[in-house]
């Protein structure tokens, strides 16, 4: 069946949604990548060194008779601390979201497996607790020294259909609180976060390969090599295997999560040496592959675009669309076009690349005309002038798609009017809306806007 339009911007928007991972998250490796594990495993303990990600000491114990964090938990935990980051980071350290959002935000398929698996996931997360040593990070890269923490503090949940229920299982209804550990928390508030490529991410079809592509992303973040080494026994420890794994064993387990890297690109090679206890792995990344929307969002704004109308193009556009426009328009600047409008140019070129279709002289020549002579100019375009301004019926959609639950989560109700007025009006734009929901003290921030609103 062919996918109806709203379908398909649906999923164009998930698949560029921005993907931010937190790193202690992404580097200590909290939670198990393994599908499975035994029902008696209910704690583990670590104690790494390795060259490129410091010391890893760490203990987990669950209660409650629940196995560790595992698979699964990774990809719900990733999805709540993005859903936290969307939210403005609420000062309560909660955020309330339906079921469906957060498993489209944990980048998994709905079903109805699916939602009893995050109940299941949420339980394991929640009765859950964390001993670390000299191993958690602050934003300015200060290791804690000793911390005792659960990644979620609560969880509950309420269903509108639960009157006529016989159970308290989760459905496509359910509505979930949830409270986030105060660490967990802070961390995010602070930014300490990698920014991964959502197109990419999207592509990864199980959480052990999602998982070791953090891991990966983490020590890539901020190192000038292409490559990285390490021990096997150590990265199976950091990816949660047990102990008694052979490194036979491990590259065998491994080998999947490395075939879908290959195949997007993200890795260029991976090889091993050694055997045994003295087996190393070797990863070269492929650097054009990542590429965080941050970089596509600089892309944009470089060439005039306004940074709310750069974040409203790669929610709706992919980086293909957004790489060949911005190609085609330098091309058109190198040439000597006439750009009058320098970003609704670039702007009309993402959204109608075909209203840019290029006559060249060589092409005008293959239809017989009347002789004339040659010139040398540069390629005609069939647009002449600039594009216009959004109309408010384009601001309306956008703020009906893009910013109303984000607002609504925020302020209050005369205060979402007045927001929806500026941003209709044009006073605010996208971008600076969105700062807006984000800002440490939202209603001063709102204040300070309507006051100078007043004084103009």
């Amino acid at each position: 069946m062919e996918m109806q339009g709203s379908d398909r911007r649906q999923t164009q928007a998930e698949t560029n949604r921005t993907q931010v991972a937190e790193r202690n998250l992404s580097r200590i490796g909290l939670i198990s990548a393994l599908s499975r594990v035994p029902d008696n495993l209910t704690s583990w303990s670590r104690d790494i060194e390795t060259v490129p990600f410091g010391s890893v000491r760490a203990t987990c114990s669950s209660a409650g008779g629940h196995t560790v964090p595992h698979g699964l938990d990774s990809d719900v935990l990733f999805g709540i601390t993005n859903a936290f980051q969307i939210a403005g980071c609420p000062a309560d350290n909660t955020i309330r979201i339906s079921t469906a959002e957060l498993i489209t935000l944990s980048n998994l398929t709905k079903s109805g497996r699916l939602y009893q698996q995050l109940q299941t996931s949420l339980d394991r997360l929640l009765h859950s607790t964390y001993f670390l040593y000299e191993t958690w990070c602050d934003a300015q890269g200060n290791a804690m020294r000793t911390l005792s923490m659960s990644l979620l503090r609560e969880v509950s949940s309420v269903d509108k259909q639960a009157p006529t229920r016989p159970d308290t299982r989760y459905s496509a209804t359910t509505q979930l609180k949830i409270v986030l550990d105060p660490v967990l928390a802070n961390s995010i508030r602070d930014s300490y976060l990698n920014e991964l490529n959502p197109a990419l991410y999207r592509e990864l079809s199980k959480p052990m390969t999602r998982i070791l592509y953090r891991l990966l992303s983490e020590y890539h973040l901020n190192n000038e090599h292409s490559t990285l080494t390490l021990e096997v026994h150590q990265l199976s420890q950091l990816l949660g295997f047990p102990t008694n794994y052979k490194a036979a064993r491990i590259q065998r387990d491994l080998s999947p999560a490395h075939d879908e890297l290959l195949a997007t690109g993200y890795l260029k090679e991976v090889t091993y040496t050694g055997r045994g206890k003295t087996c190393r792995v070797h990863y070269a990344f492929n650097d054009a592959a990542n590429i965080s929307s941050s970089t596509y969002a600089t892309m944009l704004t470089s060439r005039g675009v306004s940074e709310g109308a750069a974040m409203s193009l790669l929610i709706s556009y992919s980086e293909e669309d957004i790489i060949q426009a911005c190609q085609r328009f330098d091309e058109l600047e190198t040439r000597g076009y006439a750009i009058k409008n320098r970003g609704g140019l670039l702007n009309d070129l993402i959204q109608h690349p075909h209203k840019y279709a290029v006559r060249t002289i060589e092409s005008e020549q293959s239809t017989p005309k009347k002789s004339r002579p040659a010139k040398s100019e540069p390629d005609r375009l069939l647009p002449e002038t600039p594009p216009a301004e959004p109309s408010v019926e384009d601001r309306q959609r956008t703020y009906a798609n893009l910013l109303s639950k984000r607002v609504h989560a925020v302020f209050t109700a005369e205060e979402e009017n007045n927001i929806r007025a500026f941003y209709l009006a044009g006073t605010l734009n996208t971008f600076a809306v969105q700062q807006l929901c984000s800002a440490k003290n939202p209603q001063q921030a709102l204040q300070h806007i309507l006051v100078s609103d007043t004084e103009a």
